[in-house]
């Protein structure tokens, strides 16, 4: 091993960068061995030293005892070395965090600091002045921005770390700690970016992940951004309860404003992962569970309809702040206790009033009763126990607890006394209230304020109370106050959604569509059912009797529907557009679908009942106008599908019936006022039994005419089986003529086929001559002269010559002259029997007879 010159130096650089090439790789074991090389070829060499205690510090279980001996061995060799100087002010600084744990330092200069942070304030001074290295300067920096954070001066922090990452960029615990800094000033886009750099020069560290969630939540409008870091953080931290919070936040924010990308689940699941892990009973899971988290999950789980387990969360939750408040002596700790207390409690009786139902609707105004008495100052508390007073249809307490909320919140509480008397139909006193709501609103209330009072002037116009005159002034009033609100926010679609609804009800039909269909392009309505049901409004009110425009506005009522299915008004204005196109079957199913869901509810019952009626009468009118001849079994169906529908209508009467004698005055105040309900409900209710009587009328009609189409049926089918049975005789019938008349044309053929079968017999006797060119063709006699032949023939001289020969007598003898065939008829005489077979006409003469004779003499 060299001991000195430049291959010792060479040396040493050479290992501390392999030592530098070993800690890039996380193999600190390595590291260090290199680092103890160095050290073994120069003892002196501080850079080492330094390195290997500040390694010793981080990585060793026993490192602060051998880290103080690496520390001491470089003091020794250079105690004024920069590095040195950084190092000893690194251990000052931890120093001085021990000394002030607990929040009183034990050895406190006049600044109130540790004595040990003065220490390393001066040696990083001294490190500063004495370097000139980037390296080292961005480290002095990073430490005394390190020392100011610790002290929470964030803004002299905020200007080291810059200063330190201006010199080097890749400083990364500079980098995070700026990042920190910039969160603390509300400097969240820097801070993102400052961190989204360590992780593109560094794997995901959880550090950093957690404060890039933080800072994605608290900042950033990119809300799939932060769930995508959060999953990245769970995925690193897989059993950190504060991780599993926070993405179950991230995803949670992420539902609010997509709902459609399945957050809402990735939420709920994280929120579970983290009760698991908090019922779990680890150490680290109870040091890190807080009450916001049971109150989140349990606000989660009452989203998701667990009301049950939404409860129990709240449960855990006060529990442990319960734990919490005996443990604590900090004043602040308690306050943030108290309040996490008081949500709790508010959310359970909440959750007690959103199940409905009167025991606990009770036990949720007892809470709301309570918490009023205990916390005076807070002022949601009187607003929601005047809402729930609202509900029971209790509008003085309603209206108590509205003023009492006043006094911590003007706006509001009057704003909600508007609302308890515009439901109480009190318009007067609404219109005042909003007015004076108006008045108090800050520029932030300003636009929703507006938008309110516009909305109370427009029902106010079109209130059947209203006379025509105020109509039209009201119309206006609303449509200043919608302008209000436009001129405020340019942006405004609520504003020009109400504006649409003023020109729709002035009569401005085209303008009001335009204006409905502007709003609808805008993004922020995108999921907003209101301007869908208002365009379809319009599409109604202004051609309410053309079937297309009707059909327009179903399918824009069913969108509506399709963005919030738990609308049950949207329900009723479907089937309300059915029953204006008397497709009532189709009104029928969606009102009976509405049922459903909302099984209870007396206005959707009253308006099945109403639709079944009207579509029972409609069949029975329908068949009664045809006085049907023909499709008399289609009608028997009509009449039979009409008696079933006027029943279950009278069924459903019943029921409706039963429910009204079953309310309360109050309730049925309340249900009076119900948006879906006729305008005269009390009276309806009153008049079921005559109703019910017309009902048993019109059914009587059906079953009339349903055996009137009896009659007519068994008519017609006796008529039609006599029509058959004729027909079958006359089939019968004809079906015997043909088969005669086949016979006789069998007969008829059979004997053609005879007679055609002795032709050929008799042809084929007939035997035909040879050599007909040799002979001389005789001359045929006249017609009508026989020849001499024949006269020989008659004259019976059968054996006149001796030398004649017998001849066969010919086909044709005895057959008719027949002029067709050459005017003559074969003589049997006439012709003779050649030996050749052929038949010849011949005249015997003198030299043939002669011949004869001299063959006989031969012969003999």
């Amino acid at each position: 091993v060299p001991r000195s010159g430049l291959r010792l130096r060479s040396l040493k650089e050479l290992r501390f960068a392999i030592a530098a090439c070993f800690c890039g790789l996380g193999r600190f074991q390595q590291t260090k061995n290199a680092l103890g090389g160095v050290v073994a070829a120069d003892a002196a060499h501080v850079e080492s030293l330094c390195a290997l205690a500040h390694l010793e510090a981080k990585e060793s279980a026993d490192g602060s005892e051998r880290s103080m001996e690496h520390l001491s061995a470089a003091l020794q060799a250079d105690q004024n070395h920069p590095v040195v100087l950084c190092q000893a002010a690194n251990h000052a600084f931890y120093c001085g965090l021990e000394d002030g744990a607990d929040g009183t330092p034990k050895a406190p200069n006049g600044n109130g600091d540790p004595a040990a942070w003065k220490i390393a304030e001066e040696l990083l001074e001294r490190a500063l002045a004495a370097s000139t290295s980037h390296s080292l300067l961005a480290e002095v920096h990073y430490q005394r921005g390190r020392l100011r954070h610790a002290r929470g001066h964030h803004a002299e922090a905020y200007t080291e770390y810059r200063k330190s990452c201006e010199l080097v960029p890749e400083h990364l615990a500079a980098v995070y700690a700026l990042a920190q800094t910039c969160v603390q000033q509300g400097r969240i886009p820097e801070a993102i970016a400052a961190l989204e750099n360590v992780r593109k020069s560094a794997v995901d560290l959880p550090e950093v992940l957690k404060l890039l969630t933080f800072a994605y939540l608290h900042g950033s409008t990119d809300a799939k951004q932060a769930a995508k870091c959060a999953d990245a953080l769970v995925a690193v931290c897989k059993s950190d309860v504060e991780a599993h919070a926070m993405r179950a936040e991230a995803h949670d924010r992420l539902a609010s404003l997509h709902p459609n990308l399945g957050a809402p689940k990735a939420a709920a699941d994280a929120y579970e992962q983290v009760a698991t892990l908090l019922q779990g009973n680890t150490r680290g899971a109870q040091a890190s569970a807080t009450p916001q988290m049971w109150n989140n999950l349990g606000t989660i789980r009452s989203l998701h309809g667990d009301s049950q387990g939404a409860a129990q969360a709240y449960t855990h939750g006060l529990s442990l702040v319960e734990e919490k408040l005996q443990a604590t002596g900090s004043p602040e700790e308690s306050k943030d206790l108290r309040v996490a207390q008081l949500t709790m409690r508010f959310n359970r009786a909440w959750l007690a009033e959103s199940q409905g139902g009167r025991p606990l609707l009770t036990e949720a105004t007892q809470e709301y009763l309570q918490l009023s008495e205990e916390n005076s100052w807070y002022a949601d508390i009187q607003l929601q126990l005047g809402g729930l007073w609202q509900r029971l249809g209790q509008t003085e307490p309603a209206l108590r607890s509205f003023q009492e909320a006043v006094k911590q919140n003007p706006f509001l509480g009057m704003l909600m006394q508007a609302e308890a008397y515009r439901r109480d139909q009190d318009y007067p006193h609404a219109m005042k209230h909003a007015t004076s709501a108006v008045k108090l609103a800050d520029k932030k209330q300003f636009h929703y304020a507006h938008i309110y009072l516009g909305n109370l002037f427009f029902e106010v116009a079109t209130s059947p109370s209203s006379r025509s005159k105020e109509k039209d002034l009201y119309l206006q009033k609303a449509m200043r106050s919608f302008t209000k609100a436009l001129s405020q926010e340019k942006d405004s679609h609520f504003a020009a959604n109400g504006i649409g609804m003023v020109f729709a009800r002035r009569g401005k039909l085209d303008l009001a569509k335009r204006t409905f269909q502007s709003v609808m392009q805008h993004k922020a309505m995108a999921n907003n059912p209101s301007v869908f049901v208002n365009l379809a409004h319009t599409y109604l009110r202004s051609d309410s009797g053309n079937p297309a425009s009707v059909r327009k506005a179903i399918a824009l009522y069913q969108q509506a529907k399709k963005l919030k299915p738990d609308e049950r008004l949207v329900w009723l204005y479907i089937a309300k557009a059915y029953f204006v196109l008397q497709e009532y079957e189709d009104c029928a199913t969606v009102l009976g679908d509405a049922s459903q869901i909302w099984p209870d509810d007396l206005i959707l019952r009253y308006n099945l009942a109403m639709t079944l009626q009207m579509f029972g009468m409609h069949l029975v009118n329908q068949e009664e106008k045809n006085n049907r001849v023909v499709g008399l079994g289609s009608g028997q169906d009509q009449m039979v599908q009409a008696t079933e529908l006027l029943e279950s209508a009278s069924k459903i009467w019943d029921f409706v019936r039963f429910k009204w004698a079953s309310l309360t005055d109050e309730e049925r105040k309340v249900l009076s006022k119900d948006v879906g309900a006729p305008e005269m409900l009390a009276e309806e209710m009153n008049n079921i039994e005559s109703v019910q009587d017309y009902i048993a009328e019109i059914k009587e009609q059906a079953r009339f005419r349903l055996e009137l189409l009896k009659g007519k049926r068994q008519e017609m089918d006796e008529r039609m089986a006599a029509i058959e049975d004729m027909r079958k005789n006359q089939q019968e019938q004809d079906k015997e003529k043909n088969k005669e008349d086949e016979q006789a044309a069998q007969d008829k053929q059979q004997e053609a086929e005879d007679k055609a079968l002795l032709l050929m017999d008799t042809a084929r006797m007939i035997q035909l001559g040879k050599n007909l060119e040799s002979t001389k063709d005789a001359k045929v006699p006249a017609a009508g002269k026989p020849s001499k032949g024949r006269a020989a023939a008659s004259a019976g001289d059968e054996g006149a010559s001796a030398d004649a020969v017998a001849e066969p007598q010919p086909l044709g003898d005895g057959i008719a002259v027949d002029s067709e065939f050459g005017g003559a008829a074969l003589d049997s005489a006439a012709g003779a029997l050649m030996d050749d077979g052929e038949v010849r006409v011949s005249k015997k003469s003198k030299k043939d007879k002669k011949e004869k004779k001299d063959k006989k003499k031969d012969k003999k």
